[in-house]
């Protein structure tokens, strides 16, 4: 605004009174080169925004879309606290009375970080090098809630009291990393809190994603530790949403009066993960469409100039035969190898900025020419729209106006 304001005063008070009053101030056609550079810079900033703006949001489509290995839909989570873990298992038992309520279940399993397994060795282990890998507390109802598929063996089971404390489940990057076929029944032991570590692999459970997309799956161990639960997860049936939730509710106030839970859809918690690049998508639309705006502003303003400046060349060429879509095409293309031109500019500089912004998701989209090429056709559909409306209406004006003697 300070750059724009002064320019156009600098150039006005640079007019001397006695030309000004003499009538002969031409207007401005000194510093075409500057005018046009201001256009070019106008389109290449929107069109940087636009391949910035569509790569941001397909890839946040593309997470939201994402099949992460587990259910998230209809589940509630809350932290628990205050009698909740002490009477559990009767509470359990009263939010289950309710026929939507199809299955509840503690763990520490949280997106945002958990505990860790360092000193993890295993039989066959090669070396002595001291492996440190993720570890989640589940219950035996984990697999029930989150439809978590097995690839071998079988999950913890109330029928086996060696479950408890003393055997593990890993996923299936663990058993590669490993370098275990065939993990079932392979003892293991690693250093953790509140226990001796030491159990037996009964099962091998699909890749899963237990962080957000920003890391690639890691190698996880889950185990049966009640002392590490942190979170309480409900899942319930698709229909009478609504009203099975104001049961949980209502039914966490009368068991547990004295603990304010905070209830929430598992889902939504997933969402919230990508918070930071959601209003970042947000904010680019909205500068997209300002500098599109300003953009087509100054457009308009240098074709309103130029036409004015051309008006008896036009009715020359309308007088010597030329037709209006002819004096169309010669007022736009100067335009339009301007807008190509902000393309090739703005092109490499969005590949460096998106590819950078994408090389923070382990998981990401491929920033394809589709979109380079949707972006600049975009730019230039909006430059030339913004060209005609002018280059017609110099077009049609009557060449006797325009060449009457004055």
């Amino acid at each position: 605004g300070i750059i724009s304001g002064s320019y156009t005063a600098f150039y006005l008070s640079s007019f001397r009174p006695v030309e000004i009053l003499r009538g002969n101030v031409k207007s401005g056609a000194r510093t075409p080169l500057f005018r046009r550079a201001l256009v070019i810079t106008q389109f290449t900033i929107s069109i940087l925004l636009i391949i910035s703006t569509t790569a941001m949001y397909r890839q946040l489509d593309y997470i939201k879309n994402k099949e992460l290995g587990f259910k998230k839909e209809h589940i509630i989570n809350f932290q628990m606290g205050g009698s909740f873990y002490e009477n559990y298992d009767s509470i359990k038992q009263e939010l289950q009375q309710n026929p939507d309520v199809l299955s509840v279940g503690r763990t520490n399993f949280s997106f945002h970080g958990g505990f860790a397994a360092s000193h993890v060795n295993w039989e066959g282990k090669q070396d002595n090098e001291n492996v440190t890998l993720a570890i989640r507390s589940v219950d035996f109802d984990f697999q029930n809630i989150f439809d978590i598929e097995m690839v071998q063996g079988r999950f913890f089971s109330n029928d086996f009291q060696t479950d408890v404390q003393h055997s593990f489940i890993i996923n299936e990057t663990a058993a590669r990393f490993m370098g275990l076929e065939s993990p079932v029944g392979t003892q293991m032991s690693c250093d953790i809190p509140y226990a001796d570590g030491k159990g037996t692999i009964i099962g091998v459970v699909n890749d899963f994603h237990f962080q957000s997309l920003h890391h690639e799956i890691a190698p996880l161990i889950l185990g049966i530790h009640p002392w590490w639960y942190t979170d309480a997860y409900i899942k319930i049936n698709s229909e009478n949403v609504s009203n099975t939730l104001l049961f949980i509710e209502n039914k966490l106030i009368e068991l547990v009066p004295e603990f304010p839970f905070e209830l929430h859809f598992l889902d939504e918690e997933v969402e919230r993960l990508y918070r930071t690049e959601q209003q970042a998508g947000i904010l680019a639309r909205i500068g997209t469409f300002l500098a599109l705006f300003i953009a087509c502003l100054g457009l308009f303003g240098l074709v309103s100039f130029t036409a004015e400046q051309r008006t008896k060349e036009i009715g020359i060429r309308k007088a010597l035969g030329a037709s209006v879509p002819g004096v169309i095409r010669l007022m736009t293309k100067e335009f339009v190898k301007w807008v190509v031109l902000a393309n090739l500019i703005a092109w490499p500089i969005a590949y460096f900025v998106m590819n950078t912004f994408l090389q923070k998701y382990a998981y990401r989209i491929n920033l394809g020419i589709g979109i380079f090429i949707a972006s600049g056709l975009l730019a230039l559909t909006i430059a030339i729209l913004t060209v005609s409306y002018q280059s017609i209406k110099a077009s049609l004006t009557n060449p006797v106006d325009t060449l009457r003697y004055e």
